[in-house]
């Protein structure tokens, strides 16, 4: 049996309840902040607590850049500024990140060359939408006021935090501040009405998802409220606003029931000749990616993740 097919097991056993609304919350929270313990550590990173717009952040950076980056100065070695990424951790709107995608920002840093911002943003049901936009709006709005040029920033979210990532850009349109250069989306969940194909033809061989779970998800984060606008489920923007999006990766796996909201958004970017690559990966589940140091299509996206933020601007990603 294969590393992957046992992990998989790991994943349908321990971690596909915490996503189960037939568990309380409360405890759901607890065991899966037992299961990210189980991540791989990232090495040669350094990490330290900062805090965006009043809210806590974790910053984690390549340990031999961590004092340019500390200081979002120019880079000593080449007198180039780094680049910044920052990170919307998923959870369904309701788990934090602290135990799950720490290290992943880790491993992320330290591919890309960048300074990871992994912000603590608000949660749900205690604070519905829009709470985390809010949070992630204002984060970036932060990273700008410390001297960042836009043109540095990529806003970059897994799963929820996909969701918000791509949200976040459709708010900044609304106020007029300049857009991140990019944006990557991983697994992002991007229709909180759950109506796509995928969602029932994948429920089977999803070892980590479950549609209940996202719709209870869905319902704790939207309290009452509607879920086809565009900033709660961005897939439903306009034409007009998915065109001024900035260039956008998206890597998902073949085998989660969030498949279609990846594909069907990619068709629409696609029709919209916006700039964009998706990479349907085999046989991978929900954020595979985060597996960063275990299995070689997680790290195959890591690398692609930084190839895409190392392109020229002259590379159009759309059939890539």
């Amino acid at each position: 049996m294969s590393n992957e097919a046992i992990f998989r097991g790991f994943l349908r056993v321990f971690v596909k309840p915490c996503f189960s609304p037939r568990f309380s919350l409360a405890f759901r929270r607890k065991w899966i902040r037992v299961v990210g313990k189980t991540l791989p550590n990232a090495k040669d990173v350094h990490f330290q607590e900062d805090s965006l717009a009043g809210r806590r952040t974790v910053l984690a950076m390549p340990s031999q850049r961590a004092r340019a980056l500390a200081g979002n100065t120019d880079d000593a070695s080449n007198g180039k500024q780094p680049q910044h990424i920052l990170y919307l951790h998923g959870g369904g709107f309701v788990f934090d990140g602290n135990s799950t995608h720490i290290e992943f920002c880790g491993h992320l840093a330290n591919a890309c060359g960048t300074a990871v911002w992994m912000l603590d943003y608000r949660l749900a049901p205690e604070h519905p939408f829009p709470a985390a936009l809010d949070d992630a709006v204002a984060a970036y709005k932060a990273l700008l006021k410390r001297g960042i040029p836009a043109r540095k920033i990529t806003i970059a979210g897994d799963s929820a935090g996909g969701n918000l990532a791509l949200s976040c850009a459709l708010a900044l349109q609304n106020e007029d501040v300049e857009p991140p250069a990019n944006l990557v989306l991983i697994s992002p969940w991007l229709d909180l009405t759950c109506s796509s194909h995928s969602y029932y033809e994948n429920a089977q061989i999803d070892p980590m998802l479950q549609v209940s779970g996202l719709t209870a998800s869905a319902k704790d984060y939207l309290a009452g409220q509607d879920p086809e606008q565009a900033l709660a489920s961005p897939f439903f923007a306009t034409a007009a606003e998915l065109q001024k999006i900035p260039p956008t990766l998206i890597q998902v796996g073949s085998d989660e029931i969030l498949l279609d909201d990846s594909r069907k958004f990619a068709a629409k970017l696609l029709d919209l000749q916006v700039e964009h690559k998706l990479s349907v990966a085999p046989d991978m589940w929900h954020i595979y990616p985060l597996h960063a140091s275990q299995f070689s299509a997680s790290k195959n996206a890591i690398a692609e993740i930084a190839t895409f933020l190392k392109r020229g601007r002259t590379v159009k990603l759309n059939n890539a």
